[in-house]
């Protein structure tokens, strides 16, 4: 927590199991090797050992002992209960939509500025990218050796390299664990689902007087829950333009206004409801076109126009009606399984050489259902399963097609499957050269993720399937590709199976298998990183001695990607009607391939130099700078720095700064990604029509890494007169600039439209016909993007910590309290657009807090931890912009200020001198607070569920029962 490092502190951060427990109260150092000076600490984000080290950059420092009480599943969803991360990822609040993106594991995110600008640490090693996006899954960490977790909350690239952008969380290994530790555990929801379960053991012992040996195996296995097991998803939920009406109600408007009209203007506010259809698609199939447009199917044979119920202030969304929503069993929280096994061996080669390897393996796998399939289709005269009735219209008027569009909830929902898999290997020599220490590593990396999504329309054989005519010759109903002309084309679908599409279950089983499959993609990483470095006291100066650390080290990372579904690759669409082979294979999951690799040269310096020391107004002053050059073989050089400095005038009282420049990299997969497709519901305002958008994306092989400055400043507050309290507050600013960042397809369809067709990004574009035709024939087929250094984002606001420890009767009372206040968080698209103002609104709630209780008397213990979340305003505000003028307005009420209680007690049975059980029992939202009602503007009805589980707990009041153990 604090920046003050000592040995009583450490002492106090992480109690191993079977102790009594304690809290990390004052701990931000890293304990170094037992051949080092008794006092000497590296502090996590520097890389110094001194003796009592006073840092000048704020570090937060948790006990496992600390964390595991308040949330038993793991260690990253306990340090997602700290207010200073915000947005982070996990299977919990992470509902899926589709497979593009991986959704396992946990992904840390400080700051709230993305889980990528966020550097993971084990032992002060970077740990290598789990996924193909560049981030980490710390699910993989050996949870069962950490014993504490060290957050810094600044940036700290000059000591650790590129991602170190909002800061650094190091998990610290117990490298010097002797025993046997174990830990069973089963949870439950308060309704009977979310079942998960947990398994653990660790061991480590010595090897002769000179060897150490740990390791360790864990298991956890969560079920998840569907959408369906919290009634809130009432169906058809989102956020929609309130005022159905707006421009007739507003004639005085102009053109240079009329986009307070749009939903979500200052004319037409979004409103919530519940009942909503999204007017492009029925269940049961939908004309679109043609002289029957609007006729809707219900069951087979059954069939008229559809009902349009009420219009909205959203174009295509409509209340009460027959169009379709979101519906299906879809995941809310998707089950998830992890192993994970670490082993770690270190021998004493002489007095002062140590040589170490370690290797850990850790597996996750999750699976979850995705939005049904939704696609529109060309239904061609003389379809055999089309009403005769209708038929007879579209020979009467020369029609020679339909579109036909269905959201085919009558089909198995799509099931994504992830099966991730890494192994790290780290190796290397560590000694003392006087008053030097130095550390020679090698660090191979390798993850390899699959994912393979069933139940998927494949879109060529599902356009021949539909293609369905009489056969003249049999009076069979056939696939109008078997009876081509051509040999070929007539071989390769003389299976193929017809499909009735109008009415919900009219297809056959075996037209169902023939249409759908199973797209796949896999991605593996591979890094090799070696290092070295040497730090220690140079020369004693006036006021203490001068410390340095200077090293070296040299990274190559690759990628590479496979898919069967390629959007690069075309079809062979030969013999098939109404399909383009420009199509993507599947309706979702439309990866293309990638590969790509990069190398880093890099170089550091680090001094930490006394000024004065106990003179009139200083007990301490001291200075710290370092700094980084770092050559990427895709980019250049760029160079990071850091200085700061800390001053205490009295021993009670610690003032210090710190001013960094710091560098996100492009991924791999930022630079080197294949084409990959998706569809989504998009407002084109061109043609003022609402429709499911294919966009393609694509990898920037000349993009530039990212910048970040950063400025804290802050006081630390440890009275002597009040022995056990501290308290810290601390100031922070931070400015990225060049951020790669993606327009997005609405983004780009609007700054297309304001330009009046002359802007670049209407070259992303594509229409049927030309940038004059505003007619709802002429809405987009497809939307390009690619990442560029566009972006900016700012944010800004204080951390504060205080801790107290007291006695209470026979018993050790420990209070901690984290607050978080976000002044500001901006973010601007380009240079072009306004700056939005998003710090108090949706997901980014100005105040945060979590306050945690541990109270221990002889074998009886008690964790009580009280988080708040502050009141939120819904959508944004454009800066300089008048109210009128908003764009992102609603209708509705703040979301009022949430807390959750958190409750944990704990019995301890003594086995023997040295052997001991912990049996257990965690209550999480206590109170059952459900989460507040806040559907998303965008998308399509019932898509996500209606809240903001980045903020809200979706699951409810649950139960952990559990025992562990040391020998």
């Amino acid at each position: 927590m604090l920046a003050t490092s000592s040995v009583l502190s450490l002492a106090w951060s992480a109690p191993a199991w079977g102790q009594e427990a304690a809290d990390a109260t004052e701990a931000t150092g890293q304990v170094v090797p037992a051949d080092a000076t008794p006092n000497a600490i590296v502090v996590t984000g520097s890389r110094i050992a001194r003796d009592g080290y006073e840092q000048p950059t704020p570090v937060t420092v948790a006990s496992t002992d600390e964390l595991m009480q308040s949330t038993p599943t793991n260690l990253p969803d306990a340090l997602n209960k700290l207010p200073q991360f915000l947005g982070s990822s996990s299977p919990t609040n992470n509902t899926q939509t589709n497979a593009n993106v991986p959704s396992h594991g946990n992904i840390l995110n400080l700051r709230n500025v993305g889980g990528i600008r966020t550097l993971i640490l084990q032992d002060g090693v970077r740990v290598p990218p789990t996924a193909y996006t560049g981030t980490v899954d710390t699910n993989i960490i050996p949870q069962m050796l950490v014993e504490r977790v060290d957050v810094v909350t600044a940036g700290a690239s000059a000591a650790y390299g590129s991602d170190a952008v909002s800061g650094v969380v190091n998990f610290v290994l117990d490298k010097d664990f002797t025993g046997v530790r174990t830990i069973s555990q089963y949870g439950i929801s308060d309704r009977g689902d979310n079942a998960n379960w947990r398994l653990g053991g660790a061991v480590g012992f010595d090897v002769g007087s000179r060897g150490h040996i740990i390791a360790s195996y864990e298991h956890f296995d969560t079920k998840g829950i569907k959408k369906t097991d919290r009634p809130r998803l009432v169906g058809g939920t989102m956020a929609v333009g309130s005022v159905p009406n707006c421009a007739a109600e507003n004639p005085g408007l102009t053109a240079d206004t009329a986009f307070r009209c749009n939903p979500g203007g200052s004319l037409n506010p979004y409103k919530f409801y519940d009942d909503l259809g999204f007017g492009i698609a029925t269940f049961g199939g939908l004309a679109l076109s043609g002289p029957f447009a609007y006729t809707t199917w219900t069951n087979p044979g059954d069939y008229g126009t559809v009902n349009f119920g009420t219009p909205t202030g959203s174009g295509g969304f409509f209340r009460d009606s027959g169009f379709y929503y979101i519906a299906g069993d879809t995941s809310l929280s998707s089950p998830l399984t992890t192993d994970q096994a670490f082993a770690r061996g270190s021998y004493e080669l002489t007095d002062d050489i140590t040589a170490f390897v370690s290797a850990s393996y850790g597996r996750s796998k999750v699976d979850y259902d995705v939005l049904p399939n939704l696609v529109f289709s060309s239904i061609f005269s003389g379809n055999a399963f089309l009403p005769q009735t209708l038929q007879d219209q579209l020979t009467a008027t020369g029609t020679p097609a339909f579109v036909f569009s269905k959201s085919y909830l009558d089909l198995p929902l799509p099931h994504a499957e992830e099966d991730s898999e890494s192994y790290n290997i780290i190796g290397g020599l560590e000694g003392k050269v006087g008053r030097f220490d130095w550390n020679v590593s090698y660090v191979y990396g390798h993850s390899k993720m699959k994912m393979a999504q069933s139940n998927v329309l494949e879109l060529v054989p599902f356009a021949a399937a539909l293609d369905a005519v009489v056969d003249p010759s049999t009076g069979n109903v056939v696939c109008n590709a078997s009876l081509s002309s051509d040999p070929a084309v007539a071989s390769r679908y003389s299976n193929c199976v017809p499909s009735n599409p109008f009415g919900v279950g009219a297809a056959s089983d075996a037209a169902i298998n023939y249409v759908t499959g199973v797209s796949r993609y896999k991605a593996i990483n591979e890094s090799h990183d070696v290092m070295a470095s040497i730090s220690g006291d140079l020369v004693d100066l006036w006021a203490g001695p001068l410390s340095v650390a200077v090293g070296a080290e040299y990274r190559e990372q690759s990628l590479n990607m496979t898919s069967n579904a390629d959007p690069a690759v075309q079809l062979d669409t030969t013999g098939v009607r109404g399909i383009s082979p420009t199509t993507s294979r599947f309706f979702l999951t439309n990866l293309g391939v990638a590969d790509g690799s990069f190398n880093v040269k890099e170089a550091f310096a680090e001094v930490a130099l006394p000024l004065m020391v106990d003179a009139p107004f200083v007990r301490n002053l001291d200075i710290n700078g370092a700094v980084r050059a770092t050559d990427y073989s895709t980019s250049g050089t760029v160079v990071t720095w850091k200085v700061g400095g800390t001053w205490s005038p009295v021993d009670d009282l610690t003032f210090r700064i710190t001013r960094s420049r710091d560098i996100r990299a492009p991924t791999l997969f930022d630079l080197f990604a294949g084409e990959q497709s998706n569809i989504q519901g998009a407002y084109d305002p061109h043609t003022d029509t609402s429709g499911s958008l294919p966009t393609t994306t694509a990898g920037n092989p000349n993009l530039d890494p990212e910048i970040g400055n950063t400025l804290t400043f802050g006081v630390v507050f440890q009275p002597a007169f009040l022995p056990g309290f501290s308290a810290a507050i601390d100031w922070y600013d931070l400015k990225i600039t060049d951020a790669i960042g993606l327009l997005s397809a609405s983004q780009i369809l609007q700054t297309c439209e304001d330009s009046g067709g002359t802007s670049s990004v209407c070259d992303l574009i594509t229409r049927p016909n030309g940038f004059d035709d505003r007619s709802p024939d002429n809405y987009p087929t497809e939307v390009r993007v690619a990442g560029a250094n566009i972006a900016k984002l700012e944010t800004s606001g204080f951390d504060a910590e205080a801790s107290y420890r007291t006695m209470v009767g026979n018993g050790n009372l420990a209070m901690r309290l984290f607050v978080n206040y976000t002044d500001r968080y901006r973010t601007q698209q380009t240079v072009s657009d306004p700056v939005i103002e998003t710090a108090g609104y949706g997901a980014q709630p100005k105040w945060r807090g979590t306050l945690n209780l541990n109270y221990e008397n002889g074998p009886f213990g008690l964790f009580l931890q009280e988080r708040y979340i502050g009141k939120v305003k819904f959508g944004n505000r454009r800066l300089g912009v008048a109210d009128e003028d908003q764009t992102a307005v609603y209708a509705e009420d703040p979301i009022d200020p949430v807390f959750y209680t958190d409750l944990t007690l704990t019995w301890k049975v003594e086995h023997g001198t040295t052997g001991q059980y912990e049996f257990f029992t965690t209550v999480n939202n206590l109170f059952d607070k459900k989460p507040p009602f806040a559907p998303p503007a965008g998308g399509a009805p019932g898509l996500l569920y209606p809240t903001i589980p980045a903020l809200y707990d979706v699951v409810g009041r649950r139960f952990t029962f559990g025992v562990r153990t040391q020998f």
